[in-house]
């Protein structure tokens, strides 16, 4: 059996009676704390009935190569009233005694108050917000993203998972500083009265984050596999080692320069300094491998790595050969053998968009004058989005200035339909735009198409 436990703890910076409380019980079971903060330790020991005391020493650093005089002057002096060090992290304390009746190490609550508020305002506060500005202004680009571009958005599983990540971030800080302020507040009245009041954790909410935080993440990487993009599965999991490295490489570097024994100011800059220029360096570089071996051909993108190649005017091609669901044979008789058939898009929880495209190779003699098949599947998953995303696409214009004007929806054997035409010559325009029950077709012919050739149309992708 493991002589040593490591385990996650989820307490608010400030909630040190429900930390005293939980190292009492682990100590009943067997289980002495020798260090707290990250991934906490425990050390096998004889389960025994102790007092913990948690307190905090404001002056002390993580940077610190060794505690401060003041710092070993407050142990002593803890350890003269039976309070003895069970281990510390930074400004956070934990001393243990085996007298049940010893005097508690922090006896003026208004003192306690102050060195709580002291640390949070120096330490925890600034950090919160930093992170809690990020989380905002990053919210504020996907919003923006949304509102122009609402179906490229809504059908990211990339995008949903990030809005979601952020979004649970952020509560899990605003809930962290009202909980502290809301029981500062409190705790000012009691300690008035000379009373210390109790605090607290949520410990179920940042349990549901984390819990919530893991399935996104895992919903992400299955969406992205299912949809065998190779190339992107492939960067995100090397941003996530870049991400752990630069973790690893940042406590590496504190822990380094304090068994140097290096000064406080040197060990800080430099614990933030050679991460940040080392990630740079690596994130940068990994942008720019990815981008220059996508271009010239070494990493082909998921749909990519399935394809044909073939080699015009000095140029190589790729010749796809996507399952498509609606395709010119089935319109017409054509000869489309050398078709390229691709197939493009994403889905999320919302909605699925998914772009088709059937159109002969480059090199095939009077390609232009060949019949060529583009339509664009949007698939609402949630009923209360369907005329939301309606409106979306009767806003797009991939054809310069123009106008959906609504047109008979009967031979398509849709609900509504429209037909694009130029604005300024008020021509029509052989792209339509069919609503179904769930499904909204975007489907642009070369040619006009008869009633016929629209049944087919409706029954395929409606």
């Amino acid at each position: 059996m493991s002589k040593t436990k490591r385990r996650l703890e989820r307490f608010s910076f400030f909630n040190h009676t429900g930390m005293e409380r939980h190292l009492e019980n682990m100590a009943a079971q067997g289980w002495m704390v020798e260090k707290a903060g990250g991934l906490w330790r425990y050390r096998k020991c004889e389960p025994r009935k102790v007092r913990f005391a948690v307190t905090f020493y404001p002056r002390a650093s993580m940077f610190d190569p060794e505690p401060t005089e003041g710092e070993l002057t407050f142990r002593e002096f803890c350890e003269k009233t039976g309070w003895k060090l069970a281990c510390s992290n930074a400004q956070l304390q934990i001393f243990y005694n085996e007298d049940p009746d010893a005097v508690p190490i922090d006896t003026d609550p208004v003192i306690e108050l102050e060195t709580l508020h002291h640390i949070f305002k120096r330490v925890y506060l600034p950090s919160s917000l930093v992170l809690l500005g990020c989380c905002l202004m990053q919210f504020l680009m996907l919003i923006s993203d949304l509102v122009t571009r609402p179906l490229d958005r809504l059908s990211s599983s990339l995008w949903t998972c990030s809005t979601v990540l952020f979004i649970l971030v952020a509560v899990l800080l605003v809930a962290e500083l009202w909980s502290y302020l809301s029981w500062r507040r409190r705790a000012l009245k009691a300690a008035r009265r000379g009373e210390f009041l109790n605090t607290k954790s949520h410990r179920k909410l940042q349990t549901g984050v984390l819990l919530l935080a893991g399935l996104t993440i895992l919903l992400l990487l299955v969406s992205l596999a299912l949809q065998a993009e190779n190339l992107l599965l492939a960067c995100l999991a090397l941003m996530a080692l870049c991400m752990a490295g630069v973790a690893a490489l940042t406590w590496g570097t504190r822990a380094l320069l304090r068994r140097l024994k290096a000064p406080k100011n040197l060990n800080r800059v430099l614990t933030y300094a050679v991460p940040f220029v080392l990630g740079t360096v690596c994130t940068f570089s990994l942008v720019l491998f990815t981008v220059s071996g996508v271009s010239d051909g070494r990493f082909p993108l998921g749909k990519d790595a399935r394809t044909e190649t073939y080699e015009y005017q000095g140029h190589i091609w790729y010749l796809y050969r996507d399952e498509l669901p609606l395709v010119i044979d089935d319109l017409m008789d054509a000869d489309t053998e050398d078709y390229s058939r691709e197939r493009d898009g994403d889905e999320s929880i919302f909605l699925g968009r998914f772009e088709y495209d059937q159109y002969p190779r480059r090199d095939v003699p009077d390609r232009l004058k060949l019949p060529r098949l583009e339509y664009e599947i949007v698939s609402v998953k949630l009923p209360f989005l369907y005329d939301f995303c309606v409106n979306a696409k009767l806003r797009e214009y991939k054809a310069g200035d123009g106008e959906w004007v609504p047109t008979d929806p009967a031979p398509w054997g849709a609900g509504r339909a429209w037909v694009l035409t130029d604005a300024g010559m008020g021509e029509r325009q052989e792209r339509y735009l069919l609503a179904g029950e769930r499904s909204i077709v975007d489907i642009t012919f070369t040619w006009t198409p008869d009633e016929t050739q629209m049944g087919v149309v409706g029954e395929k992708l409606l």
